[in-house]
């Protein structure tokens, strides 16, 4: 395959017959070989080095200058791909011979830089099969699942098959593996009703999947469609995908959290544009910004809209860093202390599953955006955490999964109690014990 892909590469380079090349001042991100465009000649740069430690920079394809080649200069270059400097002439082409590609069909370079998107193999492997938070997973899994409902907010069949799957795994039972992907074959003949609904579920048998490393092509042809072609009614149009990179409200944490499952489960570029709305939602600096704001005085700076209020944020002197402004609003407007309400930990869900995906595939790190996450959480759960105290909201229900994770990659310790399956994650006090 590598062969065969460098050669196509090749085609398309001896193809466009450059008569010359012009360097035009100042430089431009993923152009390896410095001739002001990123092309395939930048690709090959890259697919050459992927995965390996290096003190070139750039002309490595190390993009990010982090001393290594990964999944964050692929999208780098992915999202620079055909640009040039500013002032590049267009080059006169000469025709010359085009070999003729030979081998199958390329593929990007691989964006995960470890095994399991959500939980490896290995890791599952050191987990205690004693304690009441395994006990808990084991009677899950051995529990009636039903059949999967993706149009019905209340179902637990997801949370059941990710149980099996884990159970499955940690124990080498054929039998509990086989009841797993029979809930994933179940979830490919469900009813669909709304991007929501679909989205709370779709992330956890994506990742139940990969758990024990189900790759039929059957489920992965459904993941694809029903991710990226369906046209799924949401509340930015139409599709899973489309809302993913729209929405700034806790419909779009849970589908984005199942189109980043999905991109990476799939190896799909598209993982590029995913890593873009999440930086933007999470308040970096990103262009183009796609997020749809609906209106909210919870906004710090109402010129510079983001999905949680950046660092430093106040409002009439009130600290709001940490304040996932679309989802505050559900309780009211902006008072201090504000109108508690179930969306404030809701807003929570998909992002922190999304915060994973993307840390694990070394894409964006779990404690980007100033922390993003523990800033969340220290406003919702920190009452009397100095200097800028936030409020007493403690997570219940299909919430207390949550503190768990934050622990676990943030180094933190927020309070955490038996984590109670939510509707898209669950026994993270077994997986993400500290």
């Amino acid at each position: 395959m590598r062969a065969g892909w460098v050669l196509i590469v090749m085609g398309l380079i001896l193809g466009a017959g450059l008569a010359e090349r012009v360097r035009a001042q100042g430089t431009i991100s993923g152009d390896a070989n410095g001739d002001c465009k990123v092309d395939g000649v930048d690709f090959v740069v890259v697919f050459n080095n992927y995965g390996k430690p290096t003190g070139g920079g750039a002309t490595q394809g190390d993009f990010s200058g982090d001393g290594k080649v990964d999944g964050v200069d692929y999208v780098i270059l992915f999202n620079h791909y055909g640009q040039v400097c500013q002032g590049t002439p267009v080059p006169t082409a000469t025709p010359t011979p085009t070999p003729t590609p030979v081998g199958p069909t390329p593929t990007p370079p691989p964006i995960v830089t470890g095994q399991g998107i959500w939980i490896s193999s290995s890791e599952i492997a050191k987990l205690p099969t004693s304690g009441s938070a395994w006990n808990a997973v084991l009677s899950a899994a051995n529990g009636s699942w039903g059949t999967a409902r993706l149009n019905d907010n209340n179902s637990m069949h997801d949370v059941y098959t990710l149980a099996g799957a884990l159970v499955a795994v940690r124990t080498g039972d054929s039998t509990m593996r086989a009841k797993t992907i029979a809930g994933l074959r179940s979830a490919m003949s469900s009813l669909i009703s709304r991007t929501l609904e679909l989205a709370r579920g779709l992330q956890t048998y994506i990742i139940a999947a990969d758990i024990i490393g189900y790759h039929d092509t059957g489920f992965e042809n459904w993941v694809r469609d029903i991710t990226f072609a369906r046209p799924v009614p949401g509340r930015d149009g139409s599709g899973l995908y489309n809302n993913a990179l729209t929405d700034s409200t806790n419909w779009g944490g849970h589908e984005r959290a199942s189109a980043i499952a999905a991109a990476l489960y799939l190896r799909d570029s598209r993982i590029g544009e995913l890593v873009r709305a999440y930086q933007e939602y999470i308040g970096e600096n990103v262009s183009p910004k796609t997020l749809i704001y609906r209106g909210t005085n919870w906004q710090a700076d109402q010129n510079n809209k983001a999905g949680v209020n950046r660092v430093g944020a106040r409002i009439q002197g009130q600290d709001v860093s940490g304040v996932i402004p679309e989802d505050w609003r559900r309780g009211s407007e902006f008072n201090w202390p504000p109108t508690l309400s179930g969306y404030m930990w809701e807003g929570v869900q998909g992002f922190t599953v999304s915060a994973v995906l993307l840390h694990r595939a070394g894409l964006v790190p779990f404690t980007s955006g100033n922390n993003v996450l523990s800033r969340v959480l220290h406003q919702l759960m920190d009452p009397l955490n100095p200097p800028n105290p936030g409020i007493n909201d403690q997570p219940t229900g299909d919430d207390t999964w949550i503190p768990w994770v934050v622990n676990y990659y943030a180094g933190t310790n927020f309070r955490t109690t038996a984590a109670n399956p939510g509707k898209n994650m669950g026994w993270t006090d077994w997986t993400h014990s500290r």
